[in-house]
């Protein structure tokens, strides 16, 4: 059966469960082999355990993130087969998952290509940021948008809380589940005239809270003009 997915680095533990006429045979070697097809690596690479009194056999293994292009070697969908012999009769169960960032961040869009700014108070700046993710477990992120000016002087930021999760047909179809999130800003007068960039990212919870990022960070440029 089709496992959920994993994020980098993440620990997979595989479990499988040896029965003969539905009784536990322990002491049985079982193999496990886990493969996935890269951009220019093939992972294929095997491991053993042994059934306990309860038939069970487990390995585990992190997701590996190599220094050169991890995105495209990793992401993806990733395969498992399980082989036990029982009385010169072989067994073989395989399962597959796909890994890719928990909660990814896909865009930030300016709701217009320039905001004017004024002394008496300019436009609120609006954006927004479409985000998502392709696993079936609910996913608590706390999304972001930050606001710099031309001169990197901090002019704004929102965020928004949410717990998304896909459904199973679409991850089996390696779709992801996403949605938008609209974004008003106030100007505040001293932004400058110039070129802005706004920035959107995906957390755990909040740094300070020990939160740590999902996804890169995704950004975008607008400019803030003179009446």
């Amino acid at each position: 059966m089709t496992s959920d997915g994993f994020g980098p680095q993440a620990e997979v533990l595989l479990c499988a469960e040896v029965t003969y006429n539905e009784y536990p045979v322990q002491q049985k070697l079982v193999g496990f082999e886990i493969y996935h097809q890269g951009a220019t690596i093939y992972y294929d690479f095997a491991r053993e355990a042994t059934t306990d009194a309860d038939g069970k056999a487990c390995i585990s293994f992190r997701i590996p993130w190599p220094c050169a292009d991890p995105v495209n070697e990793i992401f993806g969908w990733w395969y498992v087969n399980a082989t036990v012999e029982v009385a010169e009769q072989v067994a073989v169960d395989n399962l597959k998952f796909f890994v890719y960032w928990p909660v990814f961040v896909l865009s930030v869009e300016p709701k217009a290509a320039s905001f004017t700014q004024r002394k008496t108070g300019g436009d609120t700046m609006m954006f927004t940021v479409t985000y998502g993710t392709y696993f079936v477990q609910p996913q608590h992120a706390i999304i972001t948008c930050t606001v710099y000016d031309e001169l990197g002087f901090f002019i704004g930021a929102a965020y928004t809380i949410d717990d998304i999760a896909n459904d199973w047909s679409s991850y089996l179809a390696a779709i992801p589940f996403t949605k938008t999130w609209d974004v008003s800003i106030p100007m505040p007068t001293n932004a400058v005239v110039g070129k802005g960039t706004v920035y959107a990212d995906a957390f755990t919870n909040w740094p300070w809270n020990g939160g740590y990022p999902y996804c890169p960070e995704v950004s975008n440029t607008f400019y803030i003009v003179k009446p």
